[in-house]
């Protein structure tokens, strides 16, 4: 007589192998998901920032020509920072985020009788124990730039 083997199924082995694959799976997958809504939150506070200094240029280039806001300079200067933080810049809160904006305006650029205005913005989480540490803070390349005319 012969001995008839049942092979069906799987070892001990086998399957803990298929498990560690799933999980390094799994983990993979997590890790891809954690990194699209820090991506997410980033573009967010980035559009947000944008539009903050993109209101800020509205009002500059509405603004008279002979208005304080474009004096030649940097501004807000702290005499006229009136956010609550003496700091020389304009921030603004919202939710967990503190954005800065400054404006330079030089004048007679790119000839005379114009002013150009340069609108630098940075936005930082305000929970975090040293906002100006550099990984805290989103400081976006391009500046806004315009150009008044009197």
């Amino acid at each position: 007589m012969k001995k008839i083997k049942n092979n069906k199924g799987f070892t001990l082995i086998e399957l803990m192998v298929a498990m560690v694959v799933l999980a390094f799976g799994i983990l993979g997958f997590m890790f891809l998901q954690t990194r699209s809504i820090e991506g997410r939150v980033f573009s967010r506070e980035m559009n947000r920032c944008i539009t903050l200094a993109q209101e800020r240029m509205d009002r500059l280039m509405a603004a008279d020509y002979d208005d304080p806001m474009l004096a030649a300079g940097t501004h807000p200067t702290v005499a006229e920072d009136t956010d609550g933080v003496n700091d020389g810049q304009l921030t603004m809160r919202f939710q967990n985020f503190i954005y800065h904006i400054v404006w330079t305006i030089t004048d007679n650029v790119p000839q005379n009788d114009c002013k150009k205005i340069t609108i630098t913005y940075s936005s930082f989480l305000k929970n975090v124990d040293h906002p100006h540490d550099p990984k805290d803070v989103a400081n976006f390349p391009n500046p806004l730039e315009s150009v008044k005319r009197k």
